[in-house]
């Protein structure tokens, strides 16, 4: 149990912290680049691109109405960091039980919604208003990925002049 709050306080602190509130704005904008070694993933159909760790697994699904799943995970690891795109508008969330969010500015000036479930221990950010869709970026404590979070979210990119 004590392992479990640990992390779920780390959580606490990527939300700056677990009370609800929604004025707090986070800029995932990188400032000095991806970290040392890490490889560029680049999706023409989805119109993005984004860091990972060397030797890291990237696997892209396209589904209905252009929609995306891209997962990143180390190799021989099932849990993973998961970006979602879909077109049209984003999903409409109201306030669940032990769910607590905060807005956030990725890629530049788009806005979005970052949100910890403090049950599961997963952490979701959304982001919404950019020209290819609505994104969706998640990863659960129990997975390899969450201590990548932030890198994966501040690597994040839209590609320019396609579509």
């Amino acid at each position: 149990m004590a392992r479990h709050s640990l992390i779920l306080s780390a959580g606490c602190l990527l939300l700056a912290a677990c009370a609800p509130t929604s004025a707090l704005s986070v800029a995932a904008t990188p400032t000095t680049g991806p970290p040392p070694r890490w490889e560029i993933y680049t999706s023409q159909y989805g119109q993005f691109a984004i860091w990972h760790p060397p030797g890291w697994i990237v696997r892209e699904k396209h589904g209905s109405h252009r929609s995306i799943r891209l997962t990143i995970a180390p190799p021989h690891v099932t849990d993973q960091f998961v970006l979602t795109r879909k077109l049209g508008a984003p999903p409409s969330g109201g306030r669940q039980g032990n769910v607590y969010c905060r807005k956030v500015r990725l890629s530049g000036s788009f806005t979005g919604k970052r949100c910890l479930n403090t049950i599961s221990g997963v952490l979701v950010t959304t982001l919404t208003g950019t020209p290819q869709g609505t994104f969706t970026f998640q990863a659960s404590h129990r997975s390899p990925a969450f201590a990548q979070y932030d890198k994966f979210l501040s690597t994040f990119t839209l590609l320019r002049g396609v579509g």
